[in-house]
């Protein structure tokens, strides 16, 4: 019986639909989404944080919901949407909305006191 070389018994195929686009990635069948997106596919956007699932920084929406992708398998998302800041623009432009949580003090801001809201996301989730 022939068995696989080392190599190809560590590498997972999968195809997903990055921001709109069918892909197809190759990696080692171990790393979570957030790893394949920045170190497989290039798509930066999408930061590395806590890496516990606790910061938020890596969030992505996956079939329209959104997920902390350090903590989604990339194996998981075979044939998947996966939406990342990079697919929010439009001819590069990110059409951001900003919502104001507290009453601070204007010309003030941090994390904790405002969202980002992308507009227009309805049209891109399924129902």
């Amino acid at each position: 019986m022939d068995t696989l070389p080392l190599e190809a018994q560590k590498t997972s195929h999968i195809r997903i639909v990055l921001n709109g686009e069918a892909t197809d990635v190759s990696f080692a069948p171990y790393k979570t989404l957030l790893e394949v997106l920045r170190e497989d596919l290039g798509h930066t956007g999408t930061k590395h944080g806590c890496e516990l699932g606790e910061c938020g920084a890596c969030a992505v929406l996956l079939d329209g919901k959104p997920v902390l992708s350090c903590l989604v398998l990339a194996l998981e998302c075979s044939g998947r949407n996966v939406l990342t800041v990079e697919g929010l623009g439009t001819n590069g432009n990110l059409d951001m909305e900003i919502r104001s949580r507290s009453n601070s003090a204007p010309g003030t801001m941090s994390p904790q006191k405002y969202t980002f809201e992308p507009t227009g996301l309805e049209s891109l989730r399924e129902n």
